[in-house]
């Protein structure tokens, strides 16, 4: 997974992903069937990952909404500014690079993104039940929002290492909640 999501689907060729794998072409190819096929289980692999994390960090339901969305973004940025190599969002750089060019990788993305969507919408429509988010706000646009909002700033952190600019997005963004 790490390999396709640092170069992408496209500049990850089968001599990189042989030195990244520890396996020969022919192994790969056993194992996986094609690179389209490997990719695909990566790219499913890092939303199951992702989807786990969103849902652990906005699963404690008793504390506020908005909190737990500080939370979560806080722990986005964290993860985007620390050690290593960032790569970014590997379903928001799949989209860019493979989503408007490949029918069935549109798709996939399409439903990441759409399976992200309702884990956030269902955390907005339990604060509306709870009094924490007035009835008023529109969950699905909301997580919409928050969704863009996180991409946007995971692109942006990928090029420039700039908490103070992130940080300020999410404590804009938030405002929505009032």
């Amino acid at each position: 997974m790490r390999t396709f999501w640092r170069y992408g689907y496209e500049r990850t060729s089968y001599p990189v992903l042989e030195k990244a794998m520890n396996m020969n072409r022919g192994s790969i190819y056993a194992a996986f069937g094609d690179k389209q096929a490997l990719y695909f289980e990566a790219l499913d692999s890092y939303i199951a990952h992702r989807n786990h994390r969103m849902e652990t960090g906005l699963g404690n339901d008793a504390a506020p909404i908005k909190t737990a969305l500080q939370a979560y973004f806080t722990s986005v940025i964290d993860f985007s500014l620390g050690e290593g190599e960032y790569c970014g969002c590997m379903l928001a750089n799949s989209a860019v690079e493979l989503g408007p060019f490949d029918e069935t990788a549109n798709e996939r993305i399409w439903n990441g993104f759409l399976d992200t969507e309702e884990i956030l919408v269902k955390r907005l429509e339990k604060a509306q039940a709870q009094g924490q988010l007035g009835i008023e706000k529109d969950a699905r646009l909301l997580a919409q929002i928050f969704i863009n909002t996180l991409i946007g700033i995971r692109v942006t952190l990928r090029m420039r290492k700039d908490r103070a600019r992130a940080v300020g997005i999410i404590d804009e963004t938030l405002r929505l909640l009032d």
